[in-house]
């Protein structure tokens, strides 16, 4: 448990680097702008669109959110750099600049702790994944050009990854394995103490070193000569077995109440769950329980899936005995 000081130096930090961040990416985007609006204009849309990044909230000024600017790779990189930096968490942007500090003082390679090297590993590969998926299953179904389509693929990828929830194509026209790809993206979505939701890349990184553990006959899960506790996995299958609980719940019920297709519905339930804002085109549309279902999902996604557990619940009770094993087929 973090003593008041780790607290105070890791508030600090947080004011710090959100200020910084901010402050450029506002800067970066203003200067952008002036070339289309007025001064006033061009610093408000800055602070604004650098704001809801950041924070992976994904409110737009623009009606159609970033699709004007599908073509500009300004726009698209300053954008997905600072909902990066919102998604990846404060432990990992503190580590990064503390090992960056250190080699540039001393001018050693940068150490990064496992947390910061895992979450940047399983950043890297789900971004990747999902741009490549995108991009291969779009062809031919939405008429860009090559770099259009390259820098679509990559955007909608990390706008999904992080749960910033910009766009810059039209998700209603997106085929079904795009649609899909999201969703999955959406499920996992940013990482621990980051400002995205999810369960996290943590979790699904730990799960498949789970599943590869347990194959290959081993005891322990371990992740760069080390292992991972019991008691961590123990969370993350909690954490991941309530978001799918409630995912498969929220569905079954907006299946019943609403007009659409499975997949389009999957989709707003779990664009709500990771809080993420994305849409088919089906929101406006829904029916007085369709909107409290997915305002109940967005709250539960943003109190985190655990929390809820917890909550229902109550306080927990360590047993004072243990029954006898039983044998139960599984499998």
């Amino acid at each position: 448990r973090p003593t008041s000081v780790d607290m105070m130096k890791f508030t600090k930090i947080v004011i710090v680097f959100t200020f910084a961040i901010e402050t450029v990416g506002a800067i970066l985007l203003s200067l952008y702008w002036m070339n289309f609006f007025a001064l006033k204009k061009a610093i408000y849309y800055g602070i604004f669109h650098s704001v809801s990044a950041f924070c992976t909230a994904g409110f737009s000024i623009f009606s159609t959110s970033f699709s004007a600017y599908r073509g500009s790779i300004f726009i698209n990189m300053v954008i997905s750099a600072v909902s990066l930096a919102g998604a990846m968490g404060f432990f990992v942007l503190y580590d990064l600049y503390a090992a960056t500090n250190k080699m540039v003082k001393n001018n050693n390679a940068p150490l990064l702790s496992i947390h910061s090297k895992f979450v940047l590993l399983m950043t890297i590969i789900l971004i990747f994944v999902g741009a490549y998926t995108i991009f291969i299953s779009e062809l031919g179904a939405q008429t860009f050009t090559l770099s259009d389509r390259l820098l679509s693929s990559a955007f909608q990828s990390i706008s999904a990854s992080t749960t910033a929830g910009f766009n810059t194509i039209d998700i209603g026209k997106m085929t079904p394995l795009s649609l899909f790809t999201i969703i999955f993206l959406m499920f996992i979505g940013a990482s621990p103490g980051g400002t995205g939701a999810g369960i996290k890349t943590v979790s699904f990184g730990i799960i498949i070193l789970f599943l590869c553990s347990l194959l290959t006959g081993k005891a322990d899960v371990n992740l760069f000569k080390r292992r991972i506790s019991h008691q961590t996995i123990n969370k993350v299958f909690a954490i991941s077995s309530i978001a799918i609980l409630w995912l498969v719940l929220a569905t079954g019920i907006l299946v019943v109440t609403e007009k659409g297709t499975f997949l389009q519905i999957l989709f707003e339930a779990q664009s709500a769950l990771s809080n993420v804002g994305l849409s088919t085109g089906i929101t406006s549309a829904l029916s007085p329980i369709g909107k409290i279902v997915i305002s109940i999902t967005m709250l539960v996604g943003r109190m985190g899936p655990l929390a809820i557990g917890f909550s229902l619940v109550g306080r927990q009770r360590p047993a004072k005995f243990k029954y006898a094993e039983a044998d139960v087929l599984v499998g």
